[in-house]
């Protein structure tokens, strides 16, 4: 039975030659399944390199994205925090011209009032005057009538 054992399968002999060959074939397949086995561990391996080197590559991607992302906003915030300044110096200018024209305006208003208390005045004062003088022609009129009676009561007398 171990003859039969070491029978070569190709040819059915028992000789050495046949049998190491046949022991060199076996240990060549086993070698080639080994090797085999370790491409498939190779493949493996450099799946997971190209998954983390991918993974690395998407990482790299999003963080310039994010710094891409970071500047754009640091350049907005920039210009809002310009435009809120510039807005509050624009505010602060207005106000102060709305308060200097209020200011104005009171003053003109003071000025007006003023004028027209003058020009009461000046009325009062010529409605004043304009009786006086009504009056003063009524007296003025009374001594030309006066003085034209006596007038002519004189040359009636002589």
């Amino acid at each position: 039975m171990n003859q039969m054992s070491n029978q070569s399968q190709k040819c059915g002999c028992v000789c050495d030659n046949c049998s190491n060959s046949n022991r060199n074939a076996k240990h060549l397949l086993e070698e080639i399944e080994r090797l085999k086995t370790m491409i498939d561990l190779q493949k493996q391996q450099i799946i997971t390199i190209d998954s983390h080197n991918q993974s690395q590559f998407e990482m790299k991607t999003l963080r310039d994205k994010l710094l891409n992302f970071q500047d754009k906003y640091d350049r907005i915030l920039e210009n809002y925090r310009k435009t809120q300044k510039i807005n509050q110096n624009l505010e602060d200018k207005l106000l102060n011209i709305a308060n200097f024209f209020e200011n104005e305006r009171e003053d003109l208003n003071k000025k007006i009032a003023a004028a027209n208390d003058k020009l009461s005045e000046a009325m009062r004062i010529a409605k004043t005057h304009q009786r006086q003088t009504e009056i003063l022609k009524s007296d003025f009129k009374f001594i030309v009538r006066s003085l034209r009676d006596q007038t002519n009561i004189n040359f009636e007398l002589v």
